[in-house]
């Protein structure tokens, strides 16, 4: 004897009824499944998109110097303007990753020109590209700071 679960018009089982479990116990059952695989799924390709999203380039010294004497990068030293003012890249603009103003500033970028970020050890410098890969810019980023 078989019983047949329709679950929509697209999915049917067929399956080989036995006494131990009732028509009800087995649909639940697959219904349950059915839900996890489709949530599981869900999870999956959320993380997969979201770890690309919030993508950037580390390098380090020597890649760095080929990425920023491309004219079109736009470098930006995220350390405090003092720190700028004892020294900096030159052609870096200085936007601090520590004010509150840092993503309205940095919304003045062109999105469709890279951008090359560099801070003392390469915290701060971290922290930005994150933030900047995460509203679409496509971002480099000093590995190791200024100070190797």
């Amino acid at each position: 004897m078989f019983l047949t679960l329709k679950y929509s018009n697209l999915i049917s089982i067929r399956l080989i009824k036995t006494n131990s479990f009732t028509d009800n116990q087995v649909f639940i059952f697959i219904q349950q499944t059915l839900i996890i695989f489709v949530l599981l799924a869900f999870f999956v390709i959320l993380l997969y998109f979201r770890r690309n999203a919030l993508r950037y380039i580390p390098q380090n010294n020597e890649e760095f110097a080929r990425t920023i004497a491309d004219k079109s990068v736009q470098l930006i030293d995220v350390r405090t303007p003092e720190e700028y003012a004892m020294g900096h890249i030159p052609g870096a603009k200085n936007i601090n990753i520590a004010d509150n103003e840092f993503m309205q500033e940095v919304s003045g970028l062109d999105k469709s020109n890279p951008v090359a970020l560099y801070c003392r050890s390469g915290n701060r410098s971290k922290i930005a590209a994150r933030k900047l890969a995460s509203v679409g810019y496509k971002v480099y980023e000093l590995d190791s700071g200024i100070i190797n």
